[in-house]
């Protein structure tokens, strides 16, 4: 929750992901470069954008860069960059990844557990193929045209 300068009630709240896409608005960082800083897509940054005009009740960057700055959301330093009060780490080395990466691989257990499910439904599919019976004879194909048979030939009679 963000508080303003002038008094105690908070009059704008901005999301904790919200108010770092502002923070990095402020210091002039283009749509990629958030996107970038922050893991995220460029289209979520403009989502957030939208937002955050919305809650700040202005069109343009820069307007929200400005509203910002007046009602402290953000401090400025000397070298014009925002401060979100983080003294430990430098600008260009902070990012803001709100979960860890997950595991790419998985555990050794999960891998065999995975590999045996794989093969117990592989087993499952093929063994209706494997007892099914080949047919012993041609199966009886219906006749579409039966014609009829053929009157024996009639002998002379002397």
């Amino acid at each position: 929750m963000v508080k303003s300068v002038l008094n105690e009630e908070p009059q704008i709240q901005l999301s904790q992901r919200e108010q770092q896409v502002l923070e990095l608005v402020v210091t002039g960082a283009s749509n990629k470069e958030i996107a970038q800083k922050l893991v995220i897509s460029v289209n979520t940054v403009k989502v957030h954008m939208r937002n955050i005009f919305e809650k700040l009740g202005v069109q343009s960057r820069t307007e929200a860069s400005t509203l910002a700055i007046q009602e402290g959301l953000v401090s400025v330093t000397d070298s014009g960059a925002a401060d979100d009060g983080e003294e430990s780490a430098p600008a260009a080395a902070r990012t803001f990844l709100l979960t860890p990466n997950p595991a790419l691989a998985l555990p050794r257990w999960q891998q065999f557990y995975l590999l045996a499910a794989l093969l117990l439904a592989l087993l499952l599919a093929l063994v209706p193929l494997l007892t099914r019976e080949a047919p012993r004879t041609a199966p009886e194909l219906p006749v579409l045209y039966r014609q009829a048979p053929t009157p024996a030939p009639v002998a002379a009679q002397p």
